[in-house]
């Protein structure tokens, strides 16, 4: 397995410094054509200082985009987080029922859509110690005399 040299996915500081360094070069190039292009005159020309259209963008660009994009970051890590809270139950870390109903409709529909053959099983148990306590609650007064 190859090893990944920089992490771009959402939750990682590769995107943010790869993605704020191509803002940085785009506000550059936005500043080069917005410079070069006289009104007056109708035509592009270089402008009278190109310096200013490198400094400026690489002072003000990489901490805009640098925060903005950080902030990306937390927020698809806190979404992350949220949806494993949504989805599981806190005492089981288990699926909670809306989780395992989507999961399991979303493998029937995949199971529909093959042309093969369409057999399986599903088994669900429930292992709530309410309900079993029930059992023994109406065991219990059954075989009272």
């Amino acid at each position: 397995m190859a090893k990944q040299i920089m992490d771009l996915s959402t939750f990682g500081w590769g995107r943010v410094t790869v993605l704020s360094s191509i803002g940085t070069l785009c506000c550059i190039a936005v500043a080069f054509a917005i410079d070069s292009y006289s009104l007056t005159t109708g035509a592009w020309r270089w402008g009278e200082t190109p310096l200013n259209n490198v400094i400026i963008p690489i002072v003000l660009a990489p901490p805009f985009f640098g925060y903005l994009l950080g902030k990306q970051r937390e927020l698809a890590i806190a979404h992350r987080e949220l949806m494993i809270v949504a989805s599981t139950d806190a005492l089981t870390l288990c699926l909670n029922r809306r989780a395992f109903v989507a999961m399991v409709d979303g493998f029937l529909d995949r199971v529909a859509n093959r042309k093969t053959e369409r057999t399986g099983a599903l088994l669900v148990i429930d292992v709530d110690h309410s309900s079993w306590s029930m059992i023994g609650l109406v065991t219990t007064e059954v075989m009272r005399p």
